[in-house]
């Protein structure tokens, strides 16, 4: 904005829209691309007008934070990105930067993660480098443990803001399963999964004989999705303590939850955490999957 203001020194009763087409003319450009600090940033070409709304919500130290988006920009332009995904790569990188201190660099597992934002930013790391996030799963906290929040705070410290989180049993995974995660993870950054520990799940009422599979598998096995930027197995009937720890910006959970018992259980006292009821997809469940496998099986062995 300071730099826009001396640009247009002339004309000091524009406002900034008028300003910004004003620079683009003098300058011969095509495009400006406008940071307005905690505004975002705005996309100017072409008389049309795009807007990027900050995505950080813990800002420790803007130093730099300029210097990244010019670097971004540029980086992604000499991609072959469009005006429109560089500047929304440049915002991302933004977001990691204000979160450091001092002047500081992207890493690979930062831009890996930065990557899985828009398929279009897929082309913005060497073939070298593409698949690293790919090849590995997302990193598993045990929270039950003694460094479970040591670990949780590091975890939530590598991946991009705003965080989602949501939680469950994830016994036997469907496509619902899928449907629901993949839909919160595009309401944020990074998706973050609580899993039930073996004794939690026991407390569900799911059933004598579940969980079928352990903690341990089923994390993995959630870790092992490319939309998951972590998971976390807790030992609590409800991820409350979990999230007062974690204090993710977006907490989700499914429509066969209703907000008000929500927000007198899981996310009792955090009335600052946003809430998000994805409605499930009809006709999954792992209940339903059961009692096919059973009648199958009946059917086969009569």
């Amino acid at each position: 904005m300071k730099e826009l203001r001396l640009a247009t020194l002339e004309k000091p009763d524009m406002d900034i829209d008028a300003k910004v087409g004003l620079s683009i003319q003098n300058a011969g450009a095509d495009a400006c691309l406008l940071t307005k600090s905690a505004d975002g940033m705005s996309l100017y070409s072409a008389d049309k007008k795009q807007d990027f709304g900050i995505i950080c919500s813990e800002v420790y130290d803007v130093t730099g934070a300029g210097d990244t988006v010019i670097a971004a920009l540029a980086f992604a332009r000499s991609k072959q990105l469009s005006l429109t995904d560089a500047a929304s790569f440049s915002n991302y990188c933004a977001a990691y930067a204000v979160t450091k201190i001092g002047c500081a660099q992207m890493d690979i597992p930062e831009l890996t993660n930065i990557m899985s934002q828009n398929e279009a930013f897929l082309n913005i790391l060497p073939d070298s480098t593409k698949g690293i996030r790919g090849m590995k799963n997302a990193d598993i906290v045990d929270f039950v443990q003694s460094d479970g929040l040591k670990n949780l705070l590091e975890l939530k410290g590598r991946i991009a803001p705003p965080v989602v989180f949501t939680s469950g049993v994830f016994d036997l995974v469907h496509a619902g399963h899928l449907d629901y995660l993949q839909a919160a993870r595009q309401l944020g950054g990074s998706l973050l999964v609580g899993v039930n520990s073996d004794n939690s799940a026991r407390k569900l009422a799911k059933g004598p004989s579940r969980p079928f599979n352990n903690a341990k598998d089923r994390a993995e096995l959630i870790a092992s999705l490319r939309y998951v930027d972590g998971v976390i197995i807790f030992g609590e009937d409800t991820p409350h303590q979990l999230l007062k720890k974690l204090q993710p910006e977006i907490f989700v959970k499914g429509g066969d939850y209703s907000e008000a018992y929500l927000r007198n259980t899981d996310l009792a006292g955090l009335e600052h955490i946003s809430l998000k009821i994805i409605p499930l997809r009809k006709h999954y469940s792992s209940s339903n999957l059961i009692e096919k496998i059973v009648s199958a099986y009946r059917k086969e062995t009569q």
